[in-house]
């Protein structure tokens, strides 16, 4: 959905990834860029110490690879570093990047510093997405995101959050995404699974737009999802089949 707002506002640029590991995130941004002049920066260790040892087939660079080729037509728009974030460089990210995707180390000073590499290689429309936010499994994931909100106040906003992302993004272009986000039946072709809630609240002093799916045990739950339906599903034979689809997970869960 991103990517799609970008595109038809005409915001250019390439797209980086910190913490690929076998690739399935790398792929889905390999083609966003496929067939374009624009790059893909992925930054990861790939489980060694020694970048050397990718050449000894140790780690899970060939996983990657194999990821990437079966996936993709051509992989000249790539460029892979075999190295830790914080040896990042301006000229390894750029500063012209429309979107940037966090998922490496998840303890708080690596997150942090992820970020910063971000905010200082994102241009002025792009997005900076931070995966796990509010996984239980790894809380220096939030702890990481409000060190980086307090020592660079004002180098992104929150926008959405859902899905287990958080999307960030530049203050004066938030008005870009916000039309789009507020506009529930065009989310809704991005999103084939339901019921799903779309609301606004706040995080950090900024208007969020929070994509929140119910867990069936909450109190009264058909209601709940009766009432979710009807004021987000774009027309009654879908929210029908949303009804019928998450109860079915949920009864197998």
């Amino acid at each position: 959905m991103v990517d799609e707002i970008q595109v038809r506002h005409g915001a250019e640029g390439g797209l980086f990834e910190i913490g690929a590991f076998h690739g399935k995130s790398t792929l889905l941004l390999g083609h966003l860029v496929g067939g374009t002049s624009q790059a893909l920066g992925v930054c990861d260790c790939f489980g060694v110490d020694d970048p050397a040892d990718v050449g000894r087939g140790l780690g899970f660079h060939g996983d990657f690879m194999r990821t990437m080729r079966g996936g993709l037509e051509r992989l000249d728009f790539m460029r892979v570093f075999i190295k830790p974030s914080t040896q990042l460089t301006e000229e390894d990210t750029t500063r012209q990047c429309r979107l940037f995707h966090i998922d490496g180390d998840h303890a708080a000073e690596s997150v942090c510093h992820d970020l910063k590499v971000a905010a200082d290689a994102v241009h002025e429309e792009g997005v900076a997405i931070l995966d796990d936010i509010y996984n239980f499994a790894w809380p220096g994931v939030a702890e990481g995101f409000f060190q980086f909100m307090r020592e660079r106040p004002g180098e992104f906003v929150p926008l959405s959050i859902g899905f287990n992302k958080l999307v960030l993004c530049r203050a004066g272009a938030r008005a870009m995404y916000a039309e789009w986000l507020a506009d529930a039946p065009r989310c809704w072709e991005f999103i084939p699974r339901g019921p799903l809630s779309i609301k606004t609240t706040e995080l950090c002093g900024h208007e969020t737009f929070v994509f929140h799916i119910p867990s069936y045990k909450s109190p009264d739950p058909m209601r709940t999802t009766l009432s979710m339906l009807h004021h987000h599903a774009p027309v009654p034979t879908d929210r029908l089949s949303r009804l019928v689809r998450y109860h079915a997970r949920a009864g197998a869960c």
